[in-house]
């Protein structure tokens, strides 16, 4: 799958509440594919966000297949401003 890769490729974030081993969980997918997780030291942040419905954006910034399976990615998240109505 990580082959399939390359810079500026668009991901999803999924926060896994449920998830038995941290309940902080967020998982990185490729169209339905689960690619890894956020790492537990940077992911309470971004699980609240998604929790509370926030658009974030995620897109691939390295892809090193050779790498550690740990090291093989790195990602960047955005958060999308919400459009405000006119009064």
């Amino acid at each position: 799958m990580i082959d399939e890769l390359s810079r500026e490729m668009q991901l999803d974030l999924v926060a896994e509440p449920e998830n038995p081993y941290d309940e902080r969980a967020v998982r990185i997918e490729m169209r339905g594919h689960h690619l890894g997780y956020i790492p537990r030291r940077r992911n309470r942040a971004i699980s609240r966000m998604l929790r509370e419905g926030a658009d974030l954006q995620c897109w691939v910034t390295r892809v090193r297949p050779e790498s550690d399976p740990w090291k093989a990615l790195g990602v960047a998240i955005k958060l999308e401003a919400r459009k405000r109505r006119a009064a």
